[in-house]
């Protein structure tokens, strides 16, 4: 027995989170991404009070503008727009677990969109009335955000 070495303990793998495959779990062919996109993307922090829909219109603005047409990159850039409790919310999603953009799309405003019921937006645009000495094109301003939100 002297010949023989002594079995050492598995030691378990090590955390690599730059090596994990992340939430977005694209297929082939994964294209080039744009070049600088933090100079363009726009920016989603659910504390800020931007509605998560307008989010979603801003970021297809500047998909758009900077002619990105591919879904895999669309899916993959998105979540460098997300800040705050939104940015947490994405790194809580499993692995893998999204796949495309309608799927990614789905999930975020499921959690951060508007959740109003048609009941509740009858209530809100029959509520809706010019405060005590508010200037006309004021409240037509205000108006108009609310009923850009429905």
């Amino acid at each position: 027995m002297a010949g023989r070495q002594q079995q050492q303990p598995k030691q378990p793998p090590l955390f690599r989170p730059w090596a994990n495959p992340g939430v977005v779990q694209m297929v082939a062919p994964i294209h080039d991404l744009p070049k600088h996109p933090e100079k363009w993307l726009p920016k989603f922090n659910p504390d800020d009070g931007l509605p998560a829909e307008e989010h979603l219109h801003n970021y297809m603005l500047g998909i758009n503008l900077n002619g990105v047409v591919e879904e895999d990159c669309v899916v993959i850039l998105f979540p460098y727009t997300l800040q705050g409790s939104a940015s947490s919310w994405y790194f809580s999603l499993p692995p893998g677990s999204i796949t495309n953009w309608d799927m990614f799309e789905e999930k975020f405003l499921a959690k951060f969109g508007d959740d109003h019921t048609i009941a509740s937006l009858i209530n809100d645009i029959s509520n809706l009335k010019a405060k005590s000495g508010e200037k006309i094109k004021d409240f037509n301003s205000t108006s108009n955000k609310f009923l850009n939100k429905i």
